[in-house]
C-alpha cells in the first residue's frame, strides 16, 4: 500500500503533527490525485490555527493549505480543467478551495447570486478530518485528492509555482474584490494592510487604472516591496502611530486632498475598520476584504461617518472559480512586470510546519511556503 505524510493539525494552538496516511487504491470517476509542489501559508490559516474561526468548529485532525500548485499523477478517466483543456500525468494545477463545486440550488446560489457563500460548500484545507478516506484533502502534505467536479485550472507553461503561490487566495480574493471596488481611472486608492492581499491589491489598483494607490501597514520590508511595485506613498504604522495622524496623511497624500476614492481593507485587523472609513472622502467606497476570519470587534468605530460620508461600504468574502481563472491569467501576465516570485521569502518542509506558521503569525516573513 502506497502511503503519503501531511502535516496534521490537532488541536487549536498545537504542534502540528506530521502523520502517514494510504494513498487510494482508486479514483473515483473525475477525481484527481496530484503530488503537491508547493502550497502558500495564508493568513487565514494562521487565524485557523490560533482559534479564530467564529464559532466554526473544526473536525480534528485536518490538513490545512488552500493556496496550491500539484502535480498530477493519477486520473480518474478523462478530465478537463475549467477551459476545457484536457488533463493528464505531470500537468501541474492549481484549484479553488471549494470542493467539488457549489449546489446551485441553496438560496444564496440561486436567490442571492452569491454561489461563493453557498449554504452546501465544503472546503479543502480545514473542511474534513484527515482521518476520514480518501485523507488528503489539504495541501499542507505530500498529495491532495481532488474530488470530481473540482473546479481545475492548468498552469501556463513557464508559469513558477512561485509566482502562483505566492500570490496566494490573495489573487482571486482581490480579482474578486476589484469588481465590487470598482476602481475608475485617476481614483486614489488606499491599501490597508501589506501582506499579500495588500500587496496584490496594489497589484489590483493599479492595472485598473488607478492615479496614487497609497499603502498603509508594515513592517518596512512589505512597504519597500509596495514601492518597488508602484506604491505612490506608504504610510508605516509602526513609525505613524497615532491613527489619527494617519487619516491626516490620507487626505495630504490623496490626489483630491479630500481623502481615497476608494478604500480596501485587507489588514484583517479589527480596529482597520474604523480607520478606512475615515480614509475616504465624502461619497466614497469602501470594500471589506481583510475581516475574513473572526479576530473580533472593532470597538472603536462609530457608525456616524457611514452616513456622515455617504459612504458606499461592501463585504468581498472569498471567490468564485470565474476569479481563479482571470486570476491565474492575470498572473501569467504580469508574473515579470512585479516578479511575483520575489514575494516567497521563506521555505519550509512539512516537519517545520509550526515553525512556518509562527513566523507568519510574527510577521517574520513576506510569504512562506510548505515544500512537501
Amino acid at each position: 500500500m502506497k502511503t503519503g505524510k501531511a502535516a496534521v493539525m490537532v488541536d487549536f494552538n498545537k504542534p502540528f503533527e506530521v502523520r502517514t496516511y494510504p494513498l487510494p487504491d482508486k479514483l473515483e470517476q473525475g477525481a484527481v490525485l496530484v503530488k503537491m509542489v508547493m502550497a502558500g501559508i495564508c493568513g487565514t490559516d494562521v487565524h485557523t490555527w490560533l482559534g479564530h474561526t467564529g464559532g466554526k468548529i473544526l473536525n480534528f485532525p485536518v490538513i490545512l493549505g488552500h493556496e496550491n500548485v500539484g502535480e498530477i499523477v493519477e486520473l480518474g478517466g478523462e478530465v478537463n480543467d475549467w477551459n476545457g483543456i484536457p488533463l493528464k500525468k505531470g500537468d501541474r494545477i492549481t484549484w479553488p478551495t471549494t470542493i467539488g463545486t457549489y449546489c446551485y440550488q441553496c438560496f444564496n446560489c440561486t436567490v442571492a447570486g452569491i454561489p461563493n457563500k453557498c449554504l452546501q460548500r465544503k472546503t479543502y484545507g480545514a473542511g474534513i478530518t484527515s482521518e476520514q478516506s480518501p485523507h488528503f484533502l489539504g495541501g499542507w502534505a505530500e498529495y491532495c485528492y481532488l474530488y470530481p467536479r473540482t473546479s481545475l485550472f492548468k498552469l501556463p507553461d513557464g508559469l513558477p509555482p512561485e509566482a502562483l503561490v505566492a500570490s496566494g487566495c490573495a489573487a482571486p480574493t482581490m480579482v474578486h474584490a476589484s469588481e465590487k471596488a470598482d476602481i475608475h481611472v485617476g481614483d486614489t486608492v488606499v491599501i490597508q494592510g501589506s501582506g499579500a492581499v495588500g500587496l496584490f491589491g496594489l497589484i489590483m489598483a493599479r492595472e485598473n487604472g488607478a492615479g496614487s494607490v497609497i499603502v498603509v501597514g508594515g513592517p518596512k520590508e512589505r512597504l519597500e516591496l509596495a514601492r518597488k511595485w508602484g506604491a505612490d506613498a506608504t504610510i508605516d504604522i509602526s513609525e505613524v502611530r497615532d491613527p489619527r495622524d494617519r487619516v491626516q496623511l490620507v487626505k495630504e497624500k490623496s490626489l483630491s486632498k479630500y481623502g481615497a476614492d476608494v478604500v480596501i481593507e485587507c489588514s484583517g485587523v479589527p480596529a482597520a475598520f474604523a480607520e478606512g472609513a475615515q480614509y475616504a472622502r465624502d461619497g466614497g467606497r469602501y470594500v471589506v476584504v481583510g475581516q475574513f476570519m473572526d479576530a473580533g470587534p472593532s470597538e472603536t468605530f462609530h457608525p456616524f461617518w457611514i452616513t456622515f460620508k455617504e459612504l458606499t461600504v461592501k463585504g468581498s468574502y472569498s471567490w468564485e472559480p470565474k476569479h481563479t481563472g482571470r486570476a491565474v491569467a492575470l498572473i501569467d501576465r504580469i508574473k515579470d512586470k512585479y516578479s511575483l516570485k520575489d514575494i516567497v521569502t521563506n521555505r519550509f518542509t512539512l516537519e517545520q510546519t509550526t515553525e512556518a506558521v509562527e513566523a507568519v503569525r510574527d510577521w517574520k516573513t513576506i510569504k512562506a511556503v510548505l515544500v512537501p
